[in-house]
């Protein structure tokens, strides 16, 4: 995700994080503690459309609960992304500019 978008969706109150160890690139969610996705595509228009990704949707409770103990653990080795309530001008036409050519990334 870039990093003009992480800054927008932590404004909102949509908690990011770093992984500072080193590299991360699993994509990997849960929802409600009973289903999991686990795959290789961002979710952006090129991934869904141009790229040969796939991502996995799992129904099992115990699967889910292994895939929130990793999320729980790369966590605990991450930095959460401050947001400061100040941006200059100078960086809000930079985000602004990076939006743009979002799309073509």
């Amino acid at each position: 995700m870039s990093k003009t978008f992480a800054f927008s969706l932590a404004q909102n109150g949509i908690k990011i994080y770093t992984f500072t160890p080193g590299f991360l690139h699993s994509k990997l969610f849960t929802i409600d503690c009973t289903h999991a996705v686990v795959g290789t595509s961002n979710l952006d228009l090129r991934s869904i459309h141009s790229n040969y990704e796939i991502n996995m949707f799992v129904q099992s409770k115990e699967f889910t609960r292994k895939i929130n103990q990793d999320i729980d653990k790369i966590i605990s080795q991450s930095k959460q992304l401050s947001i400061s309530t100040k941006t200059n001008y100078a960086t809000k036409i930079y985000r602004a500019i990076i939006r743009l050519f979002a799309p073509l990334m």
